[in-house]
């Protein structure tokens, strides 16, 4: 079906629908252990991703092909592969196909002994999935994490991940032997690696006694799916040659004309339903962009939310610190704005963030963003800026702000808000102690009597 697809899809010049083919032809070859096959379609996939400049599924296909070359055990091309994979995923801001491509890195790594590349690329990968709650993930992670801090001496630094692999592996299932084994596996280098061979050969003679049983367990499963593929086929078999029998008859009593209008009718359905796979494909490459967008927008304001307002900071926390550049954090937060819902209406609420959004928007610079906190407060990352620009922008909101008419407020009613700010210093290790010290300041501000900005000295 994949390879009438892949000509329909030629004849019709639809290169959309040809890539996605070209990339199911891959899969199917990668599945039978055709690596090299399956390269060969990738490739082509590439070219016509590229030709098309569809970077999203250009780092997608390029991802599939670095896997293939790991396969192949051409680990030049794999780290190529996927480090171009990672290029265009950070060039879209593509959260999910930066984590996947630094993972992959890092076990790529791991398989080549360097094991101090692996790490780095393991902990960038890991906030992702903790964040989406991925475990088996975080555990193939964590198990690289601690293998490598093994490899690299670092026995205290992996004693403390392995407390940590215990207590997940022990949230899964109980099934899940793959990881029980592994976890034992590490056991067994950690007591190496501290002298006490005694245990490290008790756990590699259970780790062996595990592998004999999981195989044990596979071969009777693998005779039960076996029966049960034979019996299919033979009934399918069966059904086969009976249905052979009926369309031999049907073929001598229909006329020549009739044939070859069926046969007609037939190829422009088929035409028609692989067009329309290609659109649906194409709709669902769309709609994921879409939905990962929805995922970073705050529903009421339309502003980025904390998801993405946190990312953009510690993003470009990293980049002041590695760069030297002034970087300032403010926090937002409303005065009285309890006072606003109870004496309003909540619908007045919402009506108050909505305009707050929009001063926010329009008062900030292009190299600064900003996003909902919480509640009534507005994180605003505002990049090479000194207390005087931050003044300026705190003016500028105020003045926004004002100049926003809101339906279900009263026009003597002043909505204001206090603001406190703070700069990275050298000793900053994380971006939590700068959010820190702007909400310190920001709690001078309200003590101080509102509608003002506090900055650090």
């Amino acid at each position: 079906y994949h390879n009438l697809a892949r000509k329909q899809f030629e004849q019709i010049d639809y290169k959309v629908g040809l890539a996605s083919t070209l990339n199911g032809l891959a899969n199917v070859y990668s599945a039978q252990s055709e690596f090299k096959k399956a390269i060969e379609y990738l490739e082509e996939s590439l070219l016509v991703m590229q030709d098309l400049g569809n970077r999203f599924s250009e780092s997608i296909v390029l991802f599939n092909l670095a896997q293939n070359y790991v396969y192949m055990e051409q680990y030049d091309k794999a780290q190529k592969a996927f480090s171009d994979s990672l290029t265009i995923s950070n060039e879209l801001d593509d959260i999910a196909g930066q984590a996947w491509a630094q993972q992959a890195l890092g076990g790529l790594f791991e398989s080549q002994k360097n094991y101090e590349k692996a790490l780095l690329y393991y902990n960038q990968a890991l906030p992702f999935f903790e964040e989406n709650q991925d475990k088996r993930n975080i555990m193939n992670i964590q198990l690289g994490r601690v293998n490598s801090l093994v490899e690299l001496n670092q026995i205290e630094s992996a004693e403390t991940e392995f407390a940590v692999l215990e207590e997940m592996i022990s949230e899964l299932d109980a099934k899940d032997n793959f990881f029980s084994v592994a976890l034992k596996r590490q056991q067994a280098k950690l007591a190496a690696a501290k002298g006490d061979h005694k245990t490290a050969f008790e756990l590699q003679t259970e780790i062996t006694r595990d592998i004999q049983k999981m195989h044990e367990q596979a071969g009777h499963k693998n005779i039960e799916e076996l029966l049960v593929q034979f019996d299919m086929e033979k009934k399918e078999n069966d059904n086969r040659l009976l249905q052979q029998e009926n369309e031999l008859k049907e073929l001598k009593l229909q006329q020549k004309n009739r044939e070859s209008f069926l046969w007609r009718l037939a190829m422009a359905f088929a035409v028609l339903v692989l067009i329309l796979i290609g659109y649906l494909l194409q709709r669902i490459l769309v709609n994921r962009n879409h939905f990962q967008q929805m995922a970073l927008k705050d529903h009421l304001t339309d502003a980025p939310n904390r998801r993405a307002i946190l990312h953009f900071a510690e993003r470009h926390f990293q980049l002041s610190r590695r760069n030297r550049q002034p970087y300032t954090l403010a926090i937002v937060d409303l005065d009285f704005f309890k006072k606003i819902n109870d004496s309003f209406g909540h619908d007045a609420g919402d009506e108050v963030l909505i305009a707050v959004a929009k001063a926010i928007k329009s008062s900030i610079r292009t190299q600064d963003s900003f996003g909902r906190y919480g509640g009534e407060e507005w994180l605003l990352v505002l990049n090479n800026a000194n207390k005087e620009d931050v003044q300026v922008i705190f003016e500028r909101i105020k003045t926004s702000l004002a100049a926003i008419q809101i339906e279900q407020i009263p026009d003597d009613y002043k909505v204001t808000f206090s603001l406190g700010a703070s700069q990275i210093q050298k000793g900053d290790i994380s971006l939590n102690s700068v959010i820190k010290r702007a909400d310190e300041c920001l709690y001078k501000a309200k003590e101080n009597g509102r509608n003002c900005f506090v900055i650090e000295p």
